[in-house]
């Protein structure tokens, strides 16, 4: 029971503990849990409010987003999933008859394949990094002349701290480069809406897969989402005390599988401002695409 050992833990008001099992690469690792992913993405709920409006979003500005360079284009796809919302840049760089060199980068060998597969019907090749994000800037190759790379990172995004993703992708950015972030703006009246795509059977099973190595058994435990913190959370709380080797749970612990931030329009300016000097900002109704530059 390392796992429970080793995560962060915290009270709160609630009466509930904590236990912060919501790395992101913890949803990840295997076959199953791209499977999973897949699954929730394309379900109504998810599809309808997040998925099909980011994809229409990306659509709508590929052109100013890709302008402004003349440079060979290395493009660092950060956690591509099905890369349907990457298909319409990298479309535009080829339009523009720009090199591109395209680097998928995932834990998940499962998704790096699917990318692979998915951009070569497009006559794409894939350089895929089979990696986490925060190992980048210790084996990224140096940059070569004449070059501009693009660090870009969907939704992804929201399931790190902020100041923790900017950093790294400022890290990451040198002269020349730009890093691309996919998010939704947070609105008070629109919280239960927010919540819907994370609330359903999909949504479900693809957290529980994240704890589903731990020796836990999903019928001794309840799926729970709030809002709270500026981010929506994840999670699972047991259904009655349980003993699980020497460890202890009660039903007044909570197990966060994930996280998902939500920001308003000036919290995450004021934050992005923290780590670049230059934006550009290309946004429809909630969803917003942000061009970061150092």
């Amino acid at each position: 029971m390392d796992w429970f050992r080793k995560s962060r833990k915290s009270k709160t008001n609630d009466g509930f503990t904590y236990i912060w099992y919501d790395q992101p690469f913890n949803l990840y690792y295997d076959e199953d849990q791209s499977r999973a992913y897949l699954e929730m993405i394309e379900a109504e709920k998810f599809s309808k409010s997040l998925h099909d409006p980011i994809l229409d979003l990306v659509k709508d500005n590929a052109k100013d987003i890709i302008n402004g360079t003349n440079n060979r284009i290395e493009f660092y796809d950060l956690g591509p999933g099905l890369p349907n919302k990457t298909l319409p840049l990298l479309k535009e760089i080829i339009k523009q008859k720009k090199t591109l060199e395209y680097i998928p980068v995932d834990i998940s060998k499962s998704f790096l394949k699917i990318t692979e597969e998915e951009v070569k019907k497009y006559g794409v090749d894939a350089k895929g990094m089979n990696c986490l994000f925060e190992e980048l800037p210790l084996i990224i190759k140096p940059k070569k002349n004449n070059t501009t790379r693009i660090f870009q990172i969907g939704l992804t995004f929201n399931n790190y701290r902020p100041n923790t993703i900017n950093k790294l992708l400022n890290r990451l950015s040198e002269k020349d480069d730009f890093s691309l972030i996919i998010t939704e703006y947070y609105e008070t009246k629109k919280r239960q809406s927010l919540l819907l795509p994370y609330q359903d059977s999909y949504a479900e099973r693809f957290n529980f897969l994240a704890l589903s190595p731990l020796s836990l058994k999903k019928k001794d435990f309840i799926y729970h989402t709030q809002y709270r913190s500026q981010r929506i959370e994840m999670g699972f709380i047991p259904k009655h005390n349980l003993v699980i080797e020497d460890i202890r749970l009660t039903t007044k612990h909570k197990i966060v599988t994930a996280i998902s931030y939500r920001y308003t329009k000036n919290s995450l300016t004021n934050n992005i401002q923290k780590h670049f000097q230059k934006y550009e900002r290309y946004g429809k109704g909630d969803l917003v695409i942000y061009k970061l530059k150092d």
